[in-house]
C-alpha cells in the first residue's frame, strides 16, 4: 500500500527487462509506478505481471510527434496529479558496422535515444518546474 509519503514513478520502457524490474523494486519498497509502454497490447500484460496494487501500467511512445506526447502526458499526469520522479529507460540499440546500418536505421536510432527522450522531457518540464 502506498504511504503519504510515497513518490510517484514515471518508467517508460516497462514492458520487460531493466524497466520492468525497476517499476518492481519501486512498487514494493511503497512508492507508486507508472510503468509507461509504447505498445498498447503490452499494457495489460504488464498490469498482470505484477500483482502490486502500486503499478498502472500506462501508454507513452515518445517517438510520437511533440504533440501526441503532451497529450499522453496529460492523460498519465491525470492518473495520480503529480510525477516525482522520471526514469527514460527507452531505447534502441543497433548494433554493427556503420557502413551496413541504413540511413532509416540510424535515424531511427537518433529518435528513440535522442529527440524522443528531449520530447517528452518537453512535455513534462513543465509540470514539474510548477
Amino acid at each position: 500500500m502506498a504511504s503519504s509519503t510515497s513518490r510517484i514513478w514515471l518508467i517508460t520502457s516497462t514492458s520487460s527487462g531493466f524497466g520492468l524490474e525497476l517499476a518492481k523494486v519501486a512498487a514494493k519498497s511503497g512508492d507508486r509506478v507508472l510503468a509507461a509502454t509504447r505498445s498498447p497490447h503490452k499494457l495489460a500484460e504488464l498490469e498482470s505481471v505484477s500483482t502490486n496494487p502500486n503499478i498502472k501500467a500506462v501508454y507513452l511512445d515518445h517517438n510520437e510527434p511533440p504533440a501526441q506526447i503532451q497529450e499522453s502526458v496529460k492523460t498519465i499526469l491525470a492518473v495520480y496529479g503529480t510525477v516525482d520522479i522520471v526514469v527514460n529507460n527507452a531505447a534502441y540499440v543497433h548494433t554493427g558496422m556503420l557502413e551496413e546500418a541504413t540511413a532509416e536505421e540510424t535515424q531511427r536510432q537518433f529518435q528513440t535515444n535522442t529527440f524522443g527522450p528531449l520530447n517528452l522531457y518537453r512535455a513534462l518540464l513543465p509540470h514539474l518546474r510548477a
